[in-house]
């Protein structure tokens, strides 16, 4: 992988002005990342993965932007360190969006981040399981915030979180988010939920088969990475980016511990997990043991038709449905199968309004030809 970056993921705080019902995290809790335990991550990440031709700096939490003045301080110091190394620079933060204003947006923008939004689609759907610590609708302020993003960088994604109750509303939440000008959406189910039915599976297989056809038609002006993953994957299931847990990733808490992912982090008290600290060094045979555990096939999965295009070896989504990074279960297989079957109308569908875009065209040229 050539041309992969390396990503390291700071959780600046496990403090957050939330609680969101699916939240991974766990709970929030005071905690706060110093400058010199991020200039150490910043050191383990050159020494771990120096060879990747461009490192990847992110912000994560709880919520980041809790601790805006580290966030500054932390991009000064990985600028530093890129310009002392040589070693090309992106930055990329994940937040709620609640507490973006224009004067951090314009900061954000002159750094050149990328930020991903967490916005769950219309307000209906959104204020259902993403609410402040007082139980207060947020999705005013997400997109509040999304706009004030807006009006400094195109750089603006969305992470849209599917459960069950809002399965049905997919592509009206597509819509929504699309009309506030972001153009890039990324969709993930609620791995958490138990109310993953039957019959919540199929509505949500069906709601990615119309988003295939949604995205059709705003292909031009729209990104939907999962359903792109899949195009890819049909086409090369080799030449796909696999998960970088184990080998182009690190995770590190606010008390400076290290994980394979920001996944994992959680409360920071999972032995099997962590994988060191940035003060005693990394203990990479574990980190290698747990990429193997990831790597292993599942009985359920050996022979599978679609096996080389499915996302089953994701280490945090196992971990999360089945409690072992190696196992996926019922639920991961039908939503990946959803998502390959989705990319297959994609496709179909593009290559379809080509077709009939040229047609006219080509309809007159043969008459041309007779004349």
């Amino acid at each position: 992988m050539a041309n992969r970056p390396f990503e390291l993921v700071l959780h600046v705080t496990h403090d957050c002005n939330m609680r969101c019902s699916y939240c991974y995290a766990g709970r929030p809790r005071p905690s706060r990342m110093s400058l010199e335990t991020a200039r150490q991550a910043l050191n383990l990440a050159h020494d771990f993965g120096g060879q990747f031709p461009e490192l990847v700096v992110g912000f994560f939490g709880g919520e980041p932007l809790l601790c805006f003045d580290s966030i500054v301080e932390f991009t000064h110091e990985a600028e530093m360190a890129s310009h002392l190394w040589n070693w090309p620079l992106r930055l990329v933060m994940t937040t709620n969006g609640t507490l973006l204003t224009d004067e951090r947006a314009a900061w954000m923008a002159l750094y050149g981040f990328e930020v991903t939004v967490s916005l769950d689609g219309a307000a209906d759907s959104h204020d259902q399981q993403r609410v402040f610590a007082g139980g207060r609708p947020s999705h005013e302020r997400v997109v509040d915030g999304i706009r004030a993003l807006l009006r400094h960088t195109e750089s603006v994604r969305v992470a849209m979180t599917v459960t069950p109750a809002t399965a049905g509303h997919l592509v009206e939440n597509l819509d929504h988010v699309r009309e506030l000008g972001v153009s890039e959406i990324h969709v993930t189910p609620d791995y958490s939920s138990l109310g993953w039915t039957p019959a919540a599976r199929r509505t949500l297989r069906r709601q990615l088969a119309e988003a295939s056809r949604y995205y059709a038609r705003h292909f031009a002006r729209l990104t939907i990475p999962p359903l792109d993953e899949k195009v890819c994957a049909r086409i090369d299931p080799d030449g796909a980016w696999p998960c970088g847990f184990g080998w182009a990733k690190l995770a590190v808490s606010a008390e400076g511990n290290l994980y394979g992912c920001e996944r994992m982090v959680a409360q920071d008290d999972d032995p099997r997990l962590r994988v060191g600290n940035v003060y005693d060094g990394l203990d990479e045979q574990k980190l290698i043991a747990l990429r193997r555990q990831a790597d292993l096939t599942s009985d359920g999965c050996r022979g599978c038709d679609v096996e080389r295009q499915c996302q089953r070896r994701c280490a945090c989504v196992n971990l999360a449905r089945t409690g072992e990074i190696g196992r996926p279960d019922d639920f991961v297989c039908s939503y990946e199968r959803g998502r390959i079957h989705a990319a297959g109308l994609l496709a179909s569908e593009l290559v379809r309004r080509r077709s009939a875009a040229r047609m006219p065209a080509m309809v007159l040229q043969e008459e041309a030809c007779h004349v």
